[in-house]
Formats: C-alpha cells, sequence, structure tokens
C-alpha cells in the first residue's frame, strides 16, 4: 500500500539556492579547529556585502552572532563563555547561507 503522501513529488530546489557545507570554502577560513573558543574568521565580501556570522550548539541553541561587512576581511571570535563540545558555524552573505562548518571547542 502506497499512501497518497508518498506519491506527491518531492519539492523543486530553485536553481540559484546553493549551499556550501564543505570546509574548503576559499572565501571563508575559521581556524584553528580545534580550538579553545577563540578562533578568527577570515573572509572575502565584495563591496557593498553583509554578511552574518552564526554560531550553534549541536542542539540548535545560538550561541554566538556577529556582522561582517566588507569593510574589513578578518574578524576574531571568542566563545570562551561556552563549554567543549562541537558547535556549527554558519555564514549568510545577503541572506543566503555561503558556509556552514563544524568546528570543535576543547577547553582543559
Amino acid at each position: 500500500y502506497i499512501s497518497d503522501c508518498e506519491r506527491l513529488p518531492a519539492p523543486a530546489v530553485p536553481e540559484n539556492k546553493t549551499f556550501d557545507t564543505s570546509e574548503d570554502n576559499p572565501a571563508f577560513n575559521l581556524y584553528p579547529n580545534p580550538n579553545n573558543g577563540l578562533m578568527t574568521i577570515s573572509y572575502e565580501l565584495d563591496e557593498g556585502e553583509f554578511g552574518n556570522l552564526y554560531v550553534y550548539s549541536v542542539i540548535g541553541e545560538l550561541v554566538y552572532q556577529h556582522t561582517l561587512n566588507s569593510d574589513s576581511n578578518l574578524t576574531d571570535i571568542d566563545l570562551s563563555h561556552v563549554g567543549s563540545g562541537i558547535y556549527l558555524v554558519s555564514v549568510d552573505v545577503n541572506d543566503e547561507n555561503r558556509l556552514t562548518q563544524r568546528i570543535s571547542i576543547l577547553k582543559e
């Protein structure tokens, strides 16, 4: 038996929507990884572009947010207030996801 839900076609993904989940995106470099809660992101934004950097815990809690702009290409990130663990860093540029990267924070 196949239910009606299983017969529905999958939703189409817009052609212009891309997600870079690799850790080799040359426009964004997050280092060091692993780290102790202190890290740096280097990035390239075209003039007039803006970006937002979000850091989430593995349970989806937003633990850090920072605005990126084209006037700078380097930002220090201080996550010393969070515990050891795996976190997801997401960078959106002009409301489009450009990077999602996993980072490890190891504290003694």
